[in-house]
């Protein structure tokens, strides 16, 4: 008798833990199969936040090339709330001569009592009951100790919205999908409005140039667009900023400011920007705000995100003509490193020309770049 195992769930994305708790099913009860069934409008779970298709398309990408794993649309075809009942009674006529298992977590099995027709569903199939920090479970459910699993699609949902990496937690082509949809992210919209509501029209006008030209930058030397975009939104974030105001929050929140930092006061609002992507936007991806720290003067060793919001600051389509900016738009798409000492050479010029303390922040990452072009 071939042995089933129904894995319910909103798998809201579905994680590497998921599968891993799949696999430790079949090996522990010995399965022929274990049948992904991702949730539609469920009774005991609201807020879902992908769409229905794209959570099934999600878990048919995770599952792809693995044995003995399925998914099934069963539940999210349905239009209206769908019990385990109504889904453990389908799969036994779908498989009437198979031994069927349901899968659950040891919160759903505190619960289990408050489900539809629970007494029922116990006589339908076996339950197994994965617990990650042990307790009592009493028969006829079957319990299975499982290694803690720090991932959690809450907290990865969580991670997406921040900027955050999760490409440990997912599959790469789930991660692939999210990033094609556009899921999880924060809005750009929420950000764009707070932007436009601080900052000058100019300046406004500037920063949705220099995010498009980053995201241009990123697709051409195969950069993370999503993070491109957020560096390039709040690079200026702090520009409304006076002088008095940017020490004075430099002062209260302990942001560092060496002597030299304190004789440019342009550059300030660098780091109080990636201050402010942090607590203000809740980004907490340290490339993207390490780009913006230092988009003002760069630094030794840039990451390639900090190199894009660099050139791009100095080369979006609204930005005023100076010497050598239709070079640094050639170069930047030849050779982002010297379109990068490029714009560093033109922000020296412009530097001295006005008479202003010269930071040697941009000296030393200027050297650094061009001795290691000769390495």
């Amino acid at each position: 008798m071939r042995k089933i195992a129904l894995f319910g769930g909103s798998f809201d994305p579905i994680h590497k833990g998921h599968v891993e708790i799949a696999k430790i099913a079949i090996s522990k009860l010995n399965l022929d199969e274990v049948i992904f069934i991702p949730s539609g409008i469920s009774p005991h779970k609201a807020g879902l936040t992908a769409s229905n298709d794209d959570r099934y398309n999600m878990v048919r990408l995770a599952l792809e090339g693995e044995e003995r794993l399925s998914v099934s649309d069963f539940e999210i075809k349905k239009e209206t709330k769908c019990y385990s009942f109504e889904t453990v009674t389908e799969f036994k006529k779908m498989y009437p001569s198979c031994e069927l298992y349901f899968i659950i977590g040891d919160d759903q099995y505190e619960k289990f009592t408050t489900w539809y027709k629970w007494e029922e569903l116990l006589g339908l199939c076996r339950f197994a009951v994965f617990t990650r920090d042990g307790g009592e479970i009493k028969p006829p459910f079957m319990e299975i100790k499982i290694p803690p699993i720090k991932i959690s699609s809450t907290e990865i949902r969580e991670k997406i919205k921040n900027g955050e990496d999760v490409g440990s937690e997912v599959s790469e082509k789930v991660l692939a999908y999210i990033k094609e949809k556009g899921l999880y992210k924060k809005s750009y919209g929420e950000i764009i409005k707070k932007l436009k509501e601080t900052l000058k029209e100019s300046r406004f006008n500037h920063t949705l140039g220099v995010a498009d030209t980053a995201v241009a930058l990123a697709k051409h030397y195969g950069a993370d667009t999503d993070k491109a975009y957020l560096a390039g939104l709040l690079h200026d974030s702090a520009k409304n900023l006076s002088d008095d105001e940017l020490f004075a929050l430099c002062d209260k929140y302990n942001i560092p400011l060496s002597e030299d930092d304190r004789k440019a006061p342009p550059i300030i609002h660098s780091y109080v920007g990636a201050f402010l992507a942090k607590e203000e936007y809740g980004i907490k991806d340290s490339e993207i705000l390490d780009a913006i720290y230092n988009h003002s003067t760069g630094c030794e060793n840039m990451s390639l995100l900090s190199k894009i919001i660099f050139v791009a600051d100095m080369t979006e389509p609204g930005r005023r003509d100076f010497p050598g900016l239709s070079e640094i738009r050639k170069l930047m798409y030849e050779d982002l490193d010297k379109a990068l000492v490029a714009s560093m050479d033109a922000n020296i010029s412009y530097t001295k020309m006005k008479g202003a303390f010269l930071h040697p922040g941009t000296l030393k990452a200027r050297d650094f770049i061009l001795a290691k072009g000769k390495n």
